[in-house]
């Protein structure tokens, strides 16, 4: 954080997971091992006692990683979210 600035970074790994009961490995029984990071950026417009207002952007899988948490389910690749907290 700077002034109104606030800024973070965010990495996630998550390991192999088996998709059958009796957990054999192999392509067809297990989704692979997979990081994911993002990075945001928030600016704080307005700050008094009972409110606040917020400007956020958001970038989600920022190295565009192609990975499951379902088999047969892709999750997105890079995408963006852009925000706005108010808070009262």
């Amino acid at each position: 954080s700077f002034k109104n600035f606030s800024m973070f970074y965010q990495h996630l790994f998550n390991g192999e997971v088996f998709i059958t009961d009796d957990n054999l490995r192999g392509r067809l029984f297990s989704l692979d091992a997979f990081d994911v990071a993002n990075l945001g950026i928030n600016y704080r417009l307005l700050n008094t006692g009972s409110q606040s207002l917020e400007l956020g952007l958001r970038v989600n899988n920022i190295y565009n990683e192609i990975y499951q948490n379902v088999s047969s389910r892709p999750m997105p690749n890079r995408n963006f979210n852009i925000q706005i907290h108010y808070k009262f």
